[in-house]
């Protein structure tokens, strides 16, 4: 396939996973770069995931879009599955978002953990945990959020 098909697949790969559901969006925030420089990015939404009350997306390198594309539709076939056998509240299936945390590399904080299915929590139990969540909030202060483990240290 010529390298235009495979961009113009990507492209619309790309367009299908904006435009069927809230889990990815569009960014113009360039990851490689860490700056906002006006291009189109792919991002999949994680707000919650690794701290409570914060905006947080991971960001979909353009080589990674059509193995993502893939992810995200054995996760809506998981989903039709559960519908059709009767799942009072079917789920999406967990591949993008396993993804998106072994691309970060940090396990969910525990509360997330504790409402993925059992399989997708023990895929995801070998990364370390996220980080505790600092906030600042001026004159040099900043909040700590403990991140559910409960294994904080005390200052």
């Amino acid at each position: 396939m010529s390298d235009d098909c495979e961009r113009c697949l990507t492209w619309a790969k790309l367009a299908k996973m904006v435009e069927d559901d809230g889990e990815f969006f569009l960014s113009s925030y360039n990851e490689e770069t860490q700056k906002h420089d006006g291009g189109t990015y792919l991002c999949v939404n994680m707000n919650d995931v690794w701290g409570w009350a914060c905006a947080d997306a991971e960001h979909v390198p353009w080589k990674d879009i059509p193995h993502v594309y893939d992810l995200w539709k054995k996760d809506k076939a998981t989903k039709a599955a559960e519908r059709k056998a009767g799942e009072e509240k079917p789920k999406d299936g967990d591949e993008v978002f396993i993804w998106a945390c072994l691309k970060r590399g940090d396990k969910p904080q525990k509360p997330m953990m504790a409402n993925l299915r059992l399989e997708t929590q023990e895929r995801l139990e070998h990364l370390p945990r996220a980080g505790d969540v600092v906030v600042p909030v001026g004159d040099g202060k900043v909040v700590t959020f403990d991140d559910g483990w409960g294994d904080k240290e005390k200052a």
